[in-house]
């Protein structure tokens, strides 16, 4: 026997509490009677107390309650060999899409399994099933959650017969792959097919911009790939695309042809302040950047321009601190995003700016002379730009309600180009927008990956090691009996027997 969450036995130390209840008992102590006390002394007073036992059944019985909860939260299971001799191979299909998967790929997989072939659930634990079961169950639908098919099959060499032949039936849609390739030790044979619903529209963003328009963004995914449009419409007016309606939860916006999927147009509001100082000439260069990628923004965007930093009042989303005064409040009470110029020492340097990943900034082939640079400290602050030394020019430190952004250069033509370069405003929008992909683009993407592509890598079956042919068994029902049978026989010896009184 095995456990999956051994550390619950530390649980097992709760048994002091009914041993502590059981053992404590103060036994008074008894009274003599005597014809007189006028030959008796006064005597110090003395108690008698003495600790046993009650109830001994009774105490073993909740005892073993707490043990057995505790093995119960240790999830107990039971490896063994697996019988292969009876065993022909396997035959897997994901549960989230059994009935279209299965209905594509019918006729092999009912040939395989009346061969002889398990079925199993292409899962984390690899589920075993009665495939004529799942297929007379007329209630199971297809299920939305997005699964990792790669990190599923990174568990076949602990969990599958050794050399057996497995036969996988998929999706190919991209959003099931993403990371690294697993290396398994498998005669593999992955069968893939392209959903019916090859192409989907969704709503991905709808706001409020600042002329009270609404600002939305289409999607549109097929197999070749995923594309997004923007769109302009008036509240409560509609158009060939869309319908609109204003009711007591706001604006909402939907396709016309998925009108039950309503998207509510953000009202939020994006507030931007710039703390200029004595850096007029840095502070107007990133004016002119921010206004313009205000409208790619997906809210409506407030921007603020400070001469003084005593003029800062509120909390920003984004507070650009070009002032050379250190900042005089708690940070995360000024701003979520606080961009700050990194004070220190100056160095002339012949280099350029680049993304922290080593390619050119933005990735848009551009190459932006870089001229004075801050030197940076070594630190855990992750890197967003460099120069092609490789030397920190933006750094990120990510903390629970603030991220604070270290500029090691200036927004100055003297320091860099990057104010007269055409990529400044769009590393500026990189950096403010969130370039994740929404709940909504992982659920409506329906891009394709080739078999080539999803293939895992292939490793020698010498490589598999011994728990590749062992079968776990999952024993919790056992031990949910027997801590039932526990409790009910606690219950009715508690019960059956009064408690004793002291004496």
């Amino acid at each position: 026997m095995q456990f999956l969450a051994p550390i619950w036995f530390t649980a097992i130390a709760a048994v002091l509490i009914p041993l502590a209840i059981h053992l404590w008992n103060i036994r008074s102590g008894k009274i003599l009677k005597v014809g007189s006390i006028s030959l008796m002394g006064e005597a110090s007073q003395q108690s008698s107390r003495s600790f046993r036992l009650q109830d001994i059944l009774l105490l073993i019985l909740r005892c073993l309650i707490l043990i057995v909860l505790a093995g119960l939260l240790a999830q107990p299971f039971l490896r063994h060999r697996a019988n292969n001799s009876k065993i022909k191979g396997w035959v897997m299909i994901p549960k989230e899409t059994f009935k279209e998967t299965y209905a594509k790929f019918k006729k092999p997989v009912d040939s395989l399994t009346n061969a002889g072939y398990e079925f199993h659930y292409f899962d984390a634990a690899f589920t075993k099933a009665n495939i004529l079961d799942i297929v007379k169950d007329t209630t199971r639908v297809t299920d939305t959650i997005i699964t990792n098919y790669w990190n599923i099959l990174a568990r076949l060499n602990t969990k599958k017969p050794a050399n057996l032949p497995l036969y996988l039936f998929t999706d190919n849609l991209l959003s099931h792959f993403a990371g690294s390739k697993p290396t398994v030790a498998a005669n593999l044979h992955w069968q893939t097919y392209t959903p019916a619903d090859s192409v989907s529209e969704w709503v991905e963003k709808a706001w409020f911009a600042a002329d009270n328009n609404i600002k939305v963004v289409k999607g549109s995914s097929n197999p070749q790939g995923t594309s997004y449009a923007w769109y302009t419409l008036q509240p409560g007016q509609s158009n060939a695309l869309f319908n609109t309606a204003i009711n007591n939860n706001g604006a909402g916006v939907s396709l016309k042809s998925k009108p039950q999927q309503t998207v509510i147009a953000d009202t939020a509001v994006f507030r931007i302040a710039i703390v200029a100082d004595n850096s007029q000439v840095d502070a107007a260069y990133l004016n002119a950047a921010l206004k313009a990628i205000s409208t790619f923004i997906p809210h409506k965007v407030q921007l603020v321009y400070y001469n003084n930093v005593m003029q800062v009042k509120q909390k920003y989303d984004w507070l650009f601190w070009l002032a050379n005064k250190p900042v005089d409040k708690a940070a995360p009470d000024m701003a979520s995003n606080l961009f700050i110029y990194q004070s220190g020492k100056e160095q002339n340097t012949a280099s350029w700016l680049s993304a922290g990943n080593g390619f050119e900034v933005g990735n848009y082939n551009a190459q932006v002379p870089s001229y004075k640079l801050i030197q940076s400290p070594k630190s855990s602050a992750g890197p967003v730009w460099r120069d092609g030394y490789g030397h920190t020019v933006l750094s990120a430190e990510k903390d629970k309600n603030l991220t604070l952004y270290r500029f090691y250069s200036r927004f100055n033509p003297s320091w860099s180009d990057l104010v007269w370069n055409d990529n400044f405003p769009r590393m500026l929008l990189n950096l403010m927008a969130n370039d994740q992909p929404s709940a909504q683009s992982l659920k409506y993407d329906r891009r394709i990956i080739s078999a080539q592509q999803l293939m895992p890598v292939y490793a020698s079956s010498g490589q598999q090691t011994l728990a590749a042919i062992a079968e776990d068994t999952d024993l919790s029902h056992y031990v949910w009996l027997v801590l039932i049978v526990l409790f009910i026989s606690e219950r009715f010896l508690s019960h059956k027997k009064p408690t004793l009184t002291n004496g």
